[in-house]
Formats: C-alpha cells, sequence, structure tokens
C-alpha cells in the first residue's frame, strides 16, 4: 500500500459535524484505493467507525453535496471518488487501483492534479483515461447554451438528446456553467425508457415526449425552487409524466 502524506488542517478545518469528519477521515486514509476510489458500502464503513449505516449514507451524501465526492456506477456497482484526491494527500509510490475507474462525465469533474494521477499512474489504462478526460471536457463545452438543437435537428438516439437537454435546462435553472449531475445514472435511466415498448412492441415514446417531459418537469413540477432541480426528483416525477404522455397518445 502506498504510504499516504495527509494534510490535516485541510480536513478539521471544514466546518463539518464529528460524524461527517470521521467518515470523511476514514474514507481518505484507509477505505479508498490509491486513487481516491472507493465502493459505496455505508454498512462496512459504519463498522468500523461504531455508526448506523443510515448515518454514513447521510453523511457520504452530504460529502457528495459538498463537491468532496463525486458517485458513479461501474461494472454493476456503486462506487465514490474524492474530487480533489491528490488536493488533499501526496503519493510516495502507486498500485493498480482496487475500484472500476470513473466514467467520463465523472473524470472532467475532478481536479486538474487528481485527473493527471489518474492518467499517469494508472498503468495500461492510461491512454484510454486520457481520451476519456479529453472527450468529457470536450462534451462539457459543446454548444451555445442559447441554440440547444431540436429534436428534429439531432441524429442522436433520443435518451442522449433527451440526457444534454436535461443538462441544457438545468444550467439555466441554477444559472450555473457546470451544475453537478449524475450523468452515468441519468444515461442508463434514460436508455431504459427509450426501450420501454407497449404490448404490440412499438416504442412507448419518441424524441418530443422526451422533450415534453423535460420541459414539464423543468416549467412546471419544480417551478422556481433550484433547490429541487435534482435528477432523482425527475426520476420520481418520471411515471406521472409517462402516464399523462401515455393518455394523450391514446396508449391509456
Amino acid at each position: 500500500m502506498a504510504r499516504r502524506i495527509v494534510d490535516g488542517h485541510k480536513i478539521y478545518n471544514k466546518p463539518w459535524d464529528s460524524a461527517t469528519r470521521d467518515v470523511f477521515f476514514y474514507c481518505l486514509t484507509a477505505y479508498c484505493d490509491n486513487y481516491g476510489l472507493f465502493p459505496a458500502r455505508p454498512e462496512v464503513i459504519g463498522k468500523h467507525l461504531g455508526l448506523d449505516e443510515f448515518a454514513v449514507r447521510d453523511r457520504l451524501l452530504m460529502l457528495e453535496e459538498a463537491e468532496v465526492l463525486a458517485s458513479y456506477s461501474a461494472d454493476g456497482g456503486e462506487y465514490y471518488v474524492f474530487i480533489n484526491w491528490q488536493d488533499w494527500q501526496k503519493m510516495s509510490y502507486n498500485s493498480k487501483p482496487r475500484s472500476p475507474l470513473p466514467p467520463p462525465d465523472i473524470l472532467e469533474k475532478l481536479s486538474e492534479k487528481t485527473q493527471k494521477h489518474l492518467v499517469k499512474s494508472s498503468g495500461g489504462n492510461s491512454e484510454k483515461l486520457g481520451r476519456a478526460v479529453a472527450v468529457a471536457v470536450a462534451v462539457a463545452n459543446v454548444g451555445n447554451a442559447n441554440a440547444f438543437p431540436s429534436p428534429a435537428e439531432t441524429d442522436l438516439p433520443p435518451s442522449q438528446w433527451a440526457l444534454r437537454y436535461y443538462y441544457f435546462r438545468l444550467r439555466q435553472h441554477t444559472n450555473l456553467p457546470k451544475p453537478v449531475m449524475p450523468f452515468g445514472r441519468a444515461a442508463g435511466f434514460l436508455a431504459e425508457r427509450e426501450a420501454e415498448t407497449d404490448d404490440s412492441g412499438h416504442l412507448l415514446y419518441d424524441i418530443h415526449d422526451f422533450k415534453d417531459l423535460v420541459d414539464e418537469f423543468f416549467d412546471h413540477r419544480i417551478r422556481g425552487d433550484k433547490s429541487s432541480a435534482n435528477w432523482s426528483l425527475f426520476e420520481s416525477n418520471w411515471n406521472a409524466l409517462c402516464i399523462a404522455v401515455q393518455k394523450r397518445r391514446g396508449i391509456r
């Protein structure tokens, strides 16, 4: 295991409660691998800290909302990565990652030092990681915020177009250039919806339906509440919105 040199002042000056600080410090120094990656298993973390699973889950969510951690899905599991891994500590030598590497949309959120550490130290994956970071940065900067393509002007599959359109509306709603969004989870969710069919095997939703659902969410479901513009709420609203679309199309 690589030697970790942690700057304690950066940690204990944070305005966190003691349980949050303990979860942070344990994950940073003992639980994660040498790339700042670790599986989302709050029950394991809680066992070592004397906290219950739900308390740890709340602390991990708090650290994610504070942009200390980023969550992602890979190989059928859920994982976290420290966004500023190389800013919190320094490595004297490295080993192979114990957890799957983050997808491109998560890599793009990491600090520059952390990205370089992953690219430089990941052995045979360095070239792949370098391309992934470059692609993620390019995708994040594509398009004019005032000229988003309409469904008729794109060759993208409905789910991919809807993901970008949702992100476009989210940036407008929050007035943030790069609001936090679980791209991997959202992309998977939309891809599943895109593949849904009725009893006759016909697709339930087309690209125009996806646009209507996103617009309905931002124009009517959340109104002016910026704090509620999150993907979890969008998922929870999905069924009600889809039922309305199906009724409009005579499916129900």
